[in-house]
């Protein structure tokens, strides 16, 4: 009952230690990103007694966001050096690797997406904040032409990935974002991606924190060939917003999207912590992308959306909407 839901059981405290990122559902598996270098699955089979089945150190640090097409598990990275004292950023980093979860108890390393000269897509030095499976066949992932020590010097990009053969992922092009410098989430629905983004990356140097200080801006994105996305609008909006990445974009029907927004930067060590905003973009003209906040939710973080409900996690635990 989404009017009056119970709390049944709260599970991984010592597995997570606190650290948890976010999370995907496999069929009855739940797998975990823990920062910085683990991964815990559980098995869900029986919702009320959550099992672990095991927790593995990946390939790649920080990881950030998982995504999965069939029982590929695909990783992505952002990551960034700095000095110690200054704060000051010098090195990015963004990879994208697989692992294979047909067995959730024994996951195993599949691949990673190589560096090639001559194809930008493919570089492992600009962050990769997220990213979503079209089909089978192709993978959209949320970036910046950003490098070395100016987070916020690029454009937002959207790569287009071959997963045909995990083991042998292929960049194949770009899609780029003048009006954004980093593209943080992706959301799909029929022929259209809305693709959002931040006018600024990491602030640079950190201090006192390395929130993202600029605007959220939003990007539809003409999928009908996979392979070939082409930009029809974007919209910078003067709505402030942090490190707005994860499960936060979820098409809704009749081009309408949820979004959480996360809240803006904070100019304290304590980092993001004010109000976050639940939106609705109307994307049913593409062409002209219609932002509406409806309401201001504590420390918004992901959502998911099930049949008519939005379910958002927030700083004291999970409210409930229904879409109408």
């Amino acid at each position: 009952n989404p009017s009056a839901p119970n709390l049944i059981a709260n599970i991984g405290q010592g597995d997570l230690n606190g650290s948890g990122i976010g999370c995907a559902q496999l069929g009855n598996s739940l797998v975990e990103v823990v920062n910085t270098q683990k991964v815990v699955v559980y098995n869900i089979a029986k919702p009320t007694q959550p099992q672990l089945l095991t927790s593995f150190t990946p390939n790649f640090p920080f990881a950030g966001y998982l995504f999965f097409s069939g029982n590929i598990g695909f990783f992505t990275t952002d990551w960034f050096d700095y000095s110690v004292g200054s704060n000051a950023i010098f090195g990015q980093h963004g990879e994208l690797y697989a692992y294979d979860f047909s067995n959730p108890a024994q996951p195993g390393s599949v691949g990673n997406l190589q560096p090639v000269s001559g194809q930008p897509a493919s570089s492992n030095l600009s962050p990769r904040f997220a990213g979503v499976a079209v089909n089978s066949q192709t993978a959209y992932i949320a970036s910046t032409t950003s490098t070395g020590g100016d987070p916020s010097g690029g454009m937002a990009r959207v790569e287009i990935v071959d997963i045909s053969n995990p083991a042998s992922m292929k960049a194949l092009g770009e899609v780029d974002i003048p009006q954004a410098t980093v593209a943080t989430a992706i959301g799909i629905q029929g022929n259209l991606a809305l693709v959002v983004g931040n006018t600024k990356s990491w602030r640079n140097p950190g201090v006192p924190n390395f929130d993202f200080t600029g605007l959220l801006t939003i990007t539809a994105l003409d999928i009908t060939n996979p392979r070939s996305p082409t930009v029809i609008s974007t919209q910078v909006t003067n709505i402030q917003t942090s490190f707005d990445i994860g499960y936060i974009a979820y098409g809704i029907g009749n081009g309408r999207f949820a979004l959480a927004i996360a809240p803006p930067a904070d100019n304290t060590n304590g980092g993001p912590a004010g109000n976050g905003q639940l939106a609705f973009v109307d994307a049913s003209n593409p062409a002209n992308l219609v932002v509406t906040p409806l309401t201001s939710v504590p420390a918004l973080g992901n959502i998911a959306v099930s049949g008519n409900y939005i379910y958002a996690a927030t700083g004291t635990g999970m409210t409930i909407y229904q879409i109408r």
